[in-house]
């Protein structure tokens, strides 16, 4: 039977409790597991954790089994407490050794490879747990490899069918298997195919090794793909002797921009802050007190990550966040008193003394204080 909520959970937990303890169970603990026998009947059921269902609920021959059952039980909870604990000091705060290792490339790349957006995912699995990178065009999938290879404490020998852990080291976190791989826009390969049916004058092969899209894959794949990227030209190199895909090479020309600034907006002290992306090349964070104008930040373009506790925008977005947060600051004009103006604007033609002294007396209780800084506006 499964719960929705906490609530029900904690309910439902409550009330197996209170009815095993009425009916003669009596209950021991261990950590994160809350065990409840029947010192008569030898029944045992064991609860881990917050869950509401017991994991385990047997019947016993003799007390000294059951009491052998319980004291191994409490003993397993707390070398498994205690393992988590030892792996969450050593990963970092991480509670499992592939989130840290996904922790720890993502940080590597980031500074190896800036503004480069990459993905890094990890996983846990029957036999172990795997970390991937993924990324759009940058660097080659070698030099992401030679950095991330490192995270990977061994390697499947399929001959023998084993894993042998041929690289295990206690500096840095790692995980059974370690990949990445780049994906290429499709608007580069859109190009790329254009200029070399425009530019590469050889009969390729319909399929296999020498086939044109064999080479424009080995082509793209020694080459580095800059982010900020206008135009590239195929160009002829200077080699006459090796692999085909050597003789030609990719050149770019890339738009050199101002990096953006992201200094936080002069707002209250504390309040409303725009900062750096602490993972994400290229994004900012509003941070601080945004509750009072969600709405509006998420009307220019920004969402919530609750992971960062913030609301994350694109770097170029700058201008659009200021204007958002300085709005807010802004005193909004309260209902009277933009009724009185529209009054006044409608007496725009008359004398002002007199159409002001007509209209306050269809509004008696309006602020003046507020109505004065607003009709120096309006005059």
């Amino acid at each position: 039977m499964g719960f929705s909520t906490k609530q029900a959970r904690e309910k439902s937990r409550a009330y197996q409790f209170e009815y095993m303890l009425k009916n003669g169970y009596q209950q021991t603990e261990g950590k994160n597991v809350v065990i409840f026998f029947h010192p008569s009947e030898f029944y045992v059921k064991t609860f881990y954790g917050t869950a509401a269902n017991h994991t385990k609920y047997i019947k016993f021959r003799t007390v000294e089994r059951m009491q052998t059952f319980i004291n191994e039980t409490i003993k397993n909870s707390e070398s498994r407490e205690a393992f988590k604990a030892e792996q969450k000091e050593k990963n970092k705060g991480k509670l499992s050794s592939h989130a840290a290792t996904a922790d720890a490339i993502r940080q590597e790349l980031k500074t190896a490879f800036p503004g480069v957006k990459f993905s890094v995912k990890s996983e846990s699995f029957a036999g172990g747990n795997s970390v991937h990178v993924s990324y759009e065009n940058g660097p080659t999938s070698d030099k992401v490899n030679d950095i991330v290879k490192k995270y990977q404490y061994g390697n499947f020998n399929g001959m023998e069918d084993i894993y042998e852990y041929s690289n295990s080291r206690e500096d840095i976190p790692q995980a059974k298997y370690v990949s990445a791989s780049r994906n290429v826009s499709e608007d580069f390969k859109a190009e790329i195919l254009r200029q070399v049916d425009s530019v590469v004058n050889y009969d390729f092969e319909p399929y296999g090794h020498n086939s044109k899209e064999q080479f424009i894959y080995r082509l793209m794949a020694k080459c580095d793909i800059p982010q900020n990227y206008e135009a590239f030209t195929l160009n002829r190199t200077n080699v006459t002797c090796g692999h085909f895909e050597e003789f030609w090479s990719i050149d770019f020309e890339c738009k050199h921009s101002e990096p953006a600034n992201i200094e936080p907006v002069k707002v209250e002290p504390g309040k409303i802050q725009i900062i750096e992306h602490p993972k994400r090349a290229g994004k900012v964070l509003v941070v601080g007190e945004t509750y009072a104008i969600k709405d509006s930040l998420k009307a220019a373009g920004g969402w919530w990550n609750k992971w960062e506790k913030g609301w994350e925008f694109k770097a170029d977005k700058i201008e659009d966040i200021k204007a958002v947060i300085l709005q807010a600051k802004q005193p909004q004009k309260s209902a009277e008193c933009s009724e009185v103006l529209q009054e006044m604007d409608k007496h725009k033609e008359a004398d002002y003394p007199a159409a002001l002294a007509k209209v306050l007396t269809l509004y008696p209780s309006v602020n003046r204080a507020e109505l004065e800084n607003e009709l120096q506006a309006f005059i």
